[in-house]
């Protein structure tokens, strides 16, 4: 694979018809991708990566795909990226150990959002355990969350 690495664009947080909330075609959605001028793709659906891998087929030298998945937790969401088995556990502790042991990152998605009753809202002493932090998710219904992010 060939992928440019000046001005690289990626969507992290995606959700195919393998989600309750996504209706789209994983082919449809590396379609719609490479034609917004995006460089990739994480298709991280809830609670299973089908999504993901069904999108990889369709990777190209234009385009990258990012099996992951949005795995409901005891503590809230989060999403491992870079994933090659599903997720077993719901333990918020027991999900960051199964990403980390198939070299996944760690993403808090929509943190601090005070209406999703699913969010996850880190503490201090969670940080050593999160890699990324989603920073705008368009869902929100208040800025504010995505600020505090």
């Amino acid at each position: 694979m060939n992928i440019k690495l000046l001005n690289m664009k990626y969507d992290f947080h995606t959700h195919s018809k393998y989600s309750a909330d996504g209706y789209v075609e994983p082919k449809t959605m590396v379609k719609i991708a490479s034609k917004v001028g995006l460089t990739g793709i994480a298709v991280t659906d809830h609670n299973t990566i089908k999504g993901g891998l069904a999108a990889k087929k369709y990777e190209n030298n234009e385009i990258q795909v990012i099996v992951g998945s949005e795995i409901l937790t005891d503590k809230g969401e989060v999403i491992g990226i870079f994933l090659t088995e599903e997720i077993k556990s719901k333990i918020f502790i027991d999900v960051i150990e199964e990403i980390k042991a198939q070299n996944g990152v760690v993403v808090v998605p929509h943190p601090f959002d005070g209406i999703r009753s699913t969010s996850l809202h880190p503490k201090h002493y969670d940080a050593r355990f999160i890699d990324c932090v989603e920073v705008f998710n368009s869902r929100c219904v208040r800025q504010t969350y995505n600020e505090m992010a």
